[in-house]
């Protein structure tokens, strides 16, 4: 998880406990405690949003992979299609063939 993330999460939760534990001690200074319920649900929030997107990053890192390796399949098809026509026709019909370059 994010280090920002876990950082905050972190902090949050170490206040959150120290709140619960001296509760009583707070309200004599006249501290509001009631915003630990909300702490704790936006930390909660954050764990769980920050758990489905590092799964995210890995579906993304393994279908860039995918994607990486058709690509490579692709250029290498297109390097041996262009080659076959270049091999066999003169080089005024490559752009009416679809290869624009004009280097053999």
């Amino acid at each position: 998880m994010n280090k920002i993330f876990t950082d905050q999460i972190q902090k949050t939760n170490m206040l959150v406990n120290g709140i619960n534990a001296n509760k009583a001690l707070l309200r004599t200074k006249g501290i509001n405690v009631d915003k630990v319920d909300t702490l704790s649900r936006l930390s909660n929030q954050l764990t769980r949003e920050g758990e489905k997107l590092d799964e995210m990053r890995k579906a993304l890192s393994a279908q860039r992979k995918v994607c990486n390796t058709i690509l490579e399949e692709l250029k290498s098809e297109l390097l041996t299609s262009k080659k076959s026509i270049k091999e066999r026709f003169d080089q005024e019909r490559w752009q009416s063939l679809g290869i624009t370059d004009k280097r053999l």
